[in-house]
């Protein structure tokens, strides 16, 4: 199988129907950057990452 019959296959089984440009895209980039590609979500433009909360911390009870 080619590397182009190869990324196809793959747009076609993980996205909802690639265009020419994006097969072409893809077969440039190859099998494996295209992959890491379709699993890794982008992030958005300017987000920082989400801040941790805060440890409680233990609460003492009378006794």
């Amino acid at each position: 199988m080619s590397d182009r019959e190869a990324v196809a296959h793959l747009l076609r089984r993980a996205t909802f129907g690639p265009t020419a440009d994006e097969v072409d895209a893809a077969e440039r980039a190859g099998p494996t950057a295209t992959l890491d590609r379709l699993l890794t979500p982008p992030r958005p433009t300017g987000a920082r990452r989400p801040r941790r909360p805060r440890r409680c911390r233990p609460t003492r009870t009378p006794r």
